[in-house]
Order: structure tokens, then C-alpha cells, then sequence
């Protein structure tokens, strides 16, 4: 009878202790919030994320390319530029542990999405590196947003989660929106109608406290369960999960999550990697460029009778909250330069080429260009010579066609030294019996040749 009273009184020990647990995972008071365990989705399993529990990410076939930025702009898995991508970021939560937010800050990241926490207003559902992520993205002048992931089944629920977001966000200035994500399973069966009323009840108390409000879910869920007309509110910024070379999603969107397998210095293991389409995003900390740098110092381009032209580059270092540089020429009538670069000249003279970067910040990288005016032709004094002695010089000289020609200078050479040499003015002098060439080239990028045959009777 002690046995089964001490096995009774365990049973119901191990009960409570569940129970004390679930409900510091459910919510307040340990209200049974849904049928199923918060966070279990595509991504998640029992609140953990699957890539974590089991090493598998999701990815869209990346190459050793993919998601990077060039001059050209981003490139997909498939090395492909995305079109209208304007800005690349990353989004995180506890899962990503503790971010080196100063090493991000030095790649090609422009801004982050910063995990609150998930479900109903419970401290113990913040995210636990929410305040460290956010202090290291104002620290390091990241832009950030947040988003909360959502188990809301009823009106109460969601409004909890708004209150929770807004709880965690007060105080801070959001460069970008606060996104609800709608995925848990326990969401699936709600259909469209009652999800659709889920989602404004977050979106319309987000929207009444002054943020910008958009939707996460994957492609999956934008077709099959998200479908109610209030969804089609242009004020929320729509968030489309798909992990492939591109985002198929049919209708309009301003942020793509491409992959969860990218690599970001600064960010243990992989992240979530995402691009932004709308208008390129700044904040009163955004970084301002720390230098401009072009490829070239000094330049030469020579002007025939048809207009020559040539192409600078220019490198942005660190993150600017506008793109690129503009370009400029102190003296249009020698050299003009278009958006990407591209050097017309127009006269002979020197000007500056200027690339300046577009953030305000008056960074500016400037290339000395020479514009030169190559020569048509040239012809030597003599065509041929004829020595009947050894050690006798003899000055060879050149006229240029135009006479206008910038560069009037040849390199010469000799076929045979052994029979007459010749220095680097033009002044030969025999050696010995035999036949060679005296051969002047132009020192103008033209590569134009003449020679003169000399003949040694001695």
C-alpha cells in the first residue's frame, strides 16, 4: 500500500513539474494557449529552429557567388544579378547566438531583422538576445526592424503579441517595419477569414503606435492560407520566404528571404539571408562612407579622329545608405564621364575625373586623366643606308602625321647587333659586314613601325 501511495504522489509530483514547465513555455498564468506546442512549423520544430537540431539548411543551391554584391549589384545562387534588389540583410534571433555585430558591420549587409521574442506579452518569450542585437545594430549604425513569431489563434491573442513587440521596441527608432510571421501549424487550420482577422488585429495595434507593419510567411502560405482581401493592404510590407534562385511570388513584395544557409562574418554557423526592393532604407546613425577609392590615379586616352573613350571604376568602402558614386569632370571640353564610369574624350588636355559618394558623406576619389591625341602615321629620314666602314654613326630621324600628334617618341631596335646598333635617340653605328634593320615603333599605344635596311660592305 506505501508503494502505490509513494508511486501516486510521484505521478502527481512529475504532473505539476510538466505542467510548470508548459506553461513557463505557453504564457501567462500557464493559459493552454493552442492543441500544439508554440513554434512548430517549417522551420521550427517545438520551438527550436529544424537546421539547428538536426544541421540540414534550407538552401537555393548556393555557389561560391551567391548573395554576394558587386558593382553590378547582387547575385543569386545561380551568379545571376537580382533584379531590383537594393539591399541585402539578415535576420535573427537567440538561435544565432551572440553576434559580432562590429564584423557584420564590415560585409555587405545593410541592415537587420532583430527576432522580439514569440507569442502572447511574457517576459519569458522574449527573444534572449533581442537587447544585445539591437544594441549591436545602433552601435555599429546597422538599420534594424523586428518581427515576432506568431501562435495567435484568436483576436485577444494577437492583440497580447502586438502589446508584447511594442513592449520590446519602445524607445528605439526602427529603420524598418515590424513584421508579424505567420507559420505555426496551429495557424493552418484557421482559414483564410479568421487569419486575415488575426493579422489586423496585430497590424491595426502596431500601425495606431506610430511603426510601419508588414507580413512574413513563406511562398506555401502566401497561396494557400493567406488569401483574405485583407492581405491586399498596400500600407503592410509583405516579407516572402522562398528559398530558390529567385522569388516567384506572383504579387507585389518588398523583402525576398532567399536561403537560411548564408555565411556573414561576425555570425556563427548560417543565417537567414534576405534582399530588399523598396527605396533604400537610412537612419540619423546610418555609417557614412570612410573612403572612395578608384582604380586608377592617373590615365591616359588618346582622341583620334573618332571620339575615344574609356572606363573607371570606383570602390565604396563601408556601408552607405545610398549606392554607388556620382560622377563628374572638372573640364567638360576635354572629357566627359556618364552614371557608371564611361570617360568620353573630346579634346587634348588634362582634367580631373571625380567619383564622389552618394551618402552625404563628400568621400570623393579623383583620377588625373590626360587626353592625348594619337599620331596617324610617321616616316624616317632615310629608307635605307650603305656604310663601307665600321664605326661610322649616323642620326636617324622622324616626321610625325598630324603634327598636332601628343606622343613623338619611338623605341628603337636593332634585327642584328653584329652588324650596326642603334641607341634610344636614333643615332646607329656599324659593326660589321652584313645586312640588318634599323626598326622605330611609336611609344603611343599605336604600335605603328617603320625601318630602315643598312648595309655594311667593311
Amino acid at each position: 500500500m506505501k508503494k502505490v501511495i509513494s508511486v501516486f504522489i510521484a505521478i502527481v509530483i512529475l504532473t505539476v513539474s510538466v505542467l510548470s514547465v508548459r506553461a513557463a513555455v505557453l504564457g501567462d498564468k500557464g493559459e493552454k494557449l493552442t492543441s500544439d506546442a508554440p513554434l512548430n512549423s517549417w522551420r521550427y520544430t517545438n520551438g527550436v529552429p529544424n537546421n539547428a537540431q538536426s544541421g540540414n539548411f534550407f538552401s537555393a543551391g548556393a555557389n561560391s557567388s551567391a548573395w554576394k554584391e558587386t558593382e553590378d549589384g547582387f547575385l543569386n545562387s545561380k551568379g545571376e544579378i537580382i533584379e531590383g534588389a537594393n539591399m541585402k540583410g539578415v535576420d535573427v534571433s537567440q538561435w544565432n547566438g551572440k553576434i559580432n555585430w562590429a564584423k557584420v558591420a564590415e560585409t555587405d549587409v545593410d541592415y537587420a531583422i532583430i527576432r522580439v521574442g514569440y507569442g502572447n506579452n511574457s517576459t519569458s518569450q522574449d527573444d534572449t538576445q533581442f537587447k544585445n542585437n539591437v544594441k549591436g545594430c545602433i552601435e555599429n549604425k546597422i538599420p534594424f526592424g523586428v518581427y515576432i513569431y506568431s501562435y495567435a489563434t484568436t483576436k485577444s491573442m494577437a492583440l497580447s503579441e502586438a502589446k508584447h513587440t511594442l513592449r520590446l521596441i519602445k524607445g528605439y527608432n526602427l529603420s524598418f517595419p515590424v513584421y508579424f510571421d505567420l507559420e505555426d501549424n496551429c495557424q493552418t487550420s484557421l482559414g483564410a477569414s479568421k487569419l486575415g482577422t488575426i493579422a489586423k488585429t496585430f497590424c491595426d495595434e502596431i500601425t495606431k503606435n506610430g511603426y510601419q507593419v508588414g507580413i512574413y510567411a513563406n511562398l506555401y502560405w502566401w497561396n494557400k492560407y493567406l488569401t483574405s482581401s485583407v492581405f491586399d493592404n498596400t500600407s503592410w510590407y509583405k516579407w516572402i520566404a522562398q528559398y530558390n534562385c529567385e522569388c516567384e511570388y506572383d504579387e507585389p513584395y518588398t523583402m525576398w528571404q532567399c536561403c537560411s544557409d548564408g555565411k556573414v562574418s561576425g555570425i556563427s554557423g548560417s543565417t537567414d539571408l534576405n534582399f530588399w526592393y523598396s527605396s533604400v532604407r537610412t537612419a540619423s546613425y546610418r555609417a557614412s562612407v570612410t573612403s572612395v577609392v578608384m582604380n586608377k590615379q592617373k590615365a591616359v586616352i588618346y582622341r583620334t579622329d573618332s571620339c575615344g573613350t574609356g572606363t573607371l571604376k570606383a570602390t565604396v568602402y563601408n556601408r552607405s545608405s545610398k549606392k554607388g558614386v556620382k560622377w563628374s569632370s572638372s573640364n567638360t571640353s576635354i572629357a566627359t564621364v556618364d552614371s557608371k564610369g564611361k570617360i568620353r574624350a573630346k579634346k587634348v588636355g588634362t582634367c580631373n575625373i571625380k567619383a564622389t559618394a552618394r551618402d552625404g558623406s563628400k568621400k570623393s576619389a579623383v583620377c588625373v586623366l590626360e587626353v592625348r591625341r594619337r599620331m596617324n602615321s610617321f616616316r624616317l629620314n632615310k629608307g635605307s643606308l650603305r656604310f663601307n666602314k665600321k664605326n661610322k654613326k649616323y642620326s636617324l630621324s622622324a616626321t610625325y602625321s598630324p603634327k598636332s600628334a601628343s606622343v613623338k617618341s619611338l623605341t628603337w631596335i636593332s634585327t642584328n647587333k653584329k652588324v650596326a646598333k642603334v641607341n634610344s635617340k636614333g643615332v646607329l653605328t656599324t659593326v660589321g659586314k652584313g645586312v640588318c634593320y634599323i626598326c622605330a615603333t611609336s611609344k603611343d599605344g599605336s604600335n605603328r613601325t617603320e625601318v630602315c635596311r643598312v648595309t655594311i660592305n667593311a
